[in-house]
């Protein structure tokens, strides 16, 4: 009896616990319940048979397997619900997710249309203002727009990528293949090389076999992916090498990408293709994560492959495949633009290779010749005057000595590379004075390129587009004469603010002359009329004179004062007759005048105007000293902070600062005098 009321006790509490959490399950409406009362019934079935078997002995026989049967159904039939469950989860999980990627790349295309439409509206009225359609801009108003122009077109190259990468999801990228040689690669390295800067402790090999066949691919977007991917490899590549190979294997061309780089993580091997995604390194995160998506997209677009393999600290390597060209394929097709890759047809051409045309001078530099004669037939035939050379010291040369409207410049040339041509030729003119078009066989918009700060204006890729090309000429060009109108309307501007304290004085002292001295009265008059004639011919003339004409209206104005001051006022003139050079008209003349009226006049005893023009190393000095009273401390240095209101000094020194690399020196003592100094670039011989 005792030994059966301790088997009771320690069954009956497993009885009711299996009834409770048959009694919850069923209160909280749990999935899955009818599988979960088919378990718990039949172990407290099974349970009860026990109890029952071991008090009055009652034989249960096979009750107990089939009661074990139904724990095991009713187990596999809930794990089979739950799984199914999930499942379906899953699914929804899935299609929620595909529709959200969906909408994902459409708000990237409708974003990136919405985009377009204001910054190529900003870019427009930018480049309308450079051309001076609405009136020429002064120069740093000019320079502002500049700015806004390059950071607008570089946003629009970002929404550019992000288009590019959103017509990929839909499948709307069109390729067009053509045959196209393997030196396509060698040019592309070539070119990335001379623009890599010169203490770069990564080398960059291509090794391609030039007799390999020819590739069917779509030029411009292979080498959109071999640019990509050469970039790709030069971001995480800190020192070593970046060896770019190319070999058939059966019908397709191989072509690998190999770097010393970081490498990269195995758990990142299949989602570095992916839109937006970026390795995590731990130097800064640059770009959108969109080169390699673009690469991979392209290829599969151009019925290649492209794989990578990488070990963490040794480096990386990217091998994609391009169908061969087979006859059948190729299409002998025309084209007016220029040979992408070196021709082998060769041409040999008597340079420099002058062409007359009208007063636009375009200078072209390329160490193609084959190239020269395209571009220089194309820009005759527009009615353009053409120069061409084929390296950049010849045209570091020409540029110095001779006046150039635009440069046109191949990026990859032996010798002098543009990018080293376009730094020296910025040393002597800006981007208003000299525009430079790019000529490239990588990305125009590239980040390399755009990273470089060489002073180009433009870049085009090769082969270019000659209609492209003249309307990117024609739009420097107006740049450039809006750029000089503003100098103009700034320089009559000066003019017209022209002291009258001399005609004044001038006119009473001839008055004063006229009752005694009729021969010096005539002679005041005739310097009276040079001035007037000087003064007159701003407005129907260049703003820019000889300084031969501007030395005889200083002669004339002393002159005068001369017979005004009497002996109170010396002049010496130390001129060299031989120096032939313009200079802005109305421009010493008042420097003169000023230092008569505000330095001699207030001595009692008078005093020396010195005036000299001579040769200084490859600069003229000009000169004009006076010993009068000099200007106080105060006054001086609003004179030199260009604070000051007194117009017969401010006018000429704002004239003089319109020149390029002229100077302009104020020396003061009070009571002993003042020197101004004026050094200016060049100058012939007359």
């Amino acid at each position: 009896m005792y030994r059966s009321l301790a088997y009771i006790g320690v069954t009956a509490p497993i009885i009711f616990y299996n009834v409770w959490t048959l009694f919850r399950v069923m209160m909280n409406r749990l999935e899955g319940i009818r599988y979960v009362l088919i378990v718990v019934s039949a172990i407290c079935c099974y349970t009860i048979l026990l109890i029952l078997n071991f008090l009055v002995g009652i034989p249960i026989d096979y009750t107990e397997f089939v009661l074990f049967l139904l724990v095991l159904l009713g187990f596999s039939s809930l794990l089979n619900y739950r799984s199914n469950v999930a499942f379906m989860k899953i699914e929804a999980l899935s299609d929620e997710l595909l529709k959200h990627n969906e909408m994902k790349d459409e708000f990237l295309l409708k974003t990136s249309h919405e985009l377009r439409t204001p910054l190529n509206g900003i870019l427009n009225l930018a480049k309308s203002l450079m051309e001076g359609a609405q009136g020429p801009l002064k120069r740093p108003q000019q320079e502002q727009v500049i700015l806004i122009h390059n950071v607008t077109q570089r946003l629009g190259y970002l929404v550019e990528d992000l288009l590019f990468s959103s017509n990929q999801m839909t499948g709307e990228v069109k390729v067009s293949p053509v045959e196209v040689s393997v030196a396509v690669i060698n040019e592309v390295v070539e070119e990335i090389r001379s623009v890599m800067p010169k203490n770069s402790q990564v080398r960059l090999i291509a090794d391609v076999d030039l007799e390999l066949p020819t590739m069917f691919t779509d030029e411009l977007r292979f080498k959109q992916v071999l640019y990509n991917l050469l970039h790709n490899a030069i971001k995480h590549t800190k020192c070593g090498e970046i060896i770019v190979t190319a070999y058939v294997n059966q019908q397709h061309m191989m072509i690998e990408v190999r770097d010393t780089g970081s490498g990269i993580p195995t758990q990142d091997l299949d989602r570095i293709f992916n839109a937006f995604y970026q390795v995590n390194h731990q130097y800064k995160k640059e770009g959108l994560g969109l080169g390699l998506s673009i690469a991979k997209n392209i290829v599969e677009k151009l019925n290649g492959e492209i794989h990578v393999k990488s070990v963490v600290g040794e480096g990386t390597t990217f091998t994609f495949t391009m169908p061969l060209a087979v006859q059948e394929q190729v299409i002998n097709e025309q084209s007016a633009a220029l040979a992408p890759y070196p021709s082998t047809e060769v041409l040999k051409l008597n340079l420099p290779l002058i062409y007359k045309g009208n007063d636009k001078k375009i200078l072209v530099v390329d160490d193609n010749h084959v190239n020269i004669k395209v571009l220089a037939d194309a820009l005759v035939l527009k009615g353009y005057t053409v120069i061409a050379v084929d390296n950049g010291f010849d045209a570091v040369d020409y540029v110095k000595t001779n006046q150039v409207d635009c440069m046109l410049i191949d990026l990859m040339m032996n010798g002098m590379s543009g990018y080293e041509l376009c730094k020296r030729v910025r040393k002597h003119y800006d981007m208003l004075e000299l525009p430079i078009i790019v000529l490239t066989a990588i990305m125009k918009h590239s980040d390399l390129l755009l990273t470089l700060q060489v002073g180009a204006n433009d870049y085009l890729q090769k082969p270019v587009s000659m209609d492209e090309l003249f309307i990117r000429i024609e739009s420097l060009l107006a740049v450039k004469q809006s750029s000089i109108d503003a100098i103009e309307v700034e320089m009559k501007y000066l003019f017209s603010q022209v002291t009258p304290h001399f005609v004044y004085n001038t006119l009473n002292t001839i008055i004063g002359m006229s009752y005694t001295d009729m021969d010096n009265t005539r002679e005041a008059l005739y310097c009276l009329a040079t001035y007037f004639r000087a003064k007159l011919n701003v407005h129907y003339r260049n703003s820019f004179v000889s300084i031969e004409e501007e030395i005889e209206l200083v002669k004339a104005y002393l002159y005068i004062e001369k017979m005004r001051f009497g002996d109170r006022l010396t002049i010496k003139y130390d001129i060299d007759e031989s120096i032939a050079l313009m200079i802005p008209a109305l421009s010493l003349q008042p420097l003169v005048e000023n230092a008569v009226f505000h330095g001699i006049s207030k001595k009692p005893e008078g005093g020396t105007i010195e005036v000299s023009v001579q040769r200084e190393g490859q600069f003229i000095r000009i000169k004009i000293y006076d010993n009068g009273v000099g200007i106080p401390e105060e006054k001086l240095q609003q004179l030199l902070n260009e604070e000051s209101s007194r117009i017969g000094y401010m006018n000429p020194l704002k004239k003089f600062k319109l020149m390029k690399n002229a100077s302009f020196r104020l020396y003061s003592e009070e009571g002993k005098g003042t020197t101004i100094v004026i050094l200016l670039p060049g100058g012939g011989t007359a």
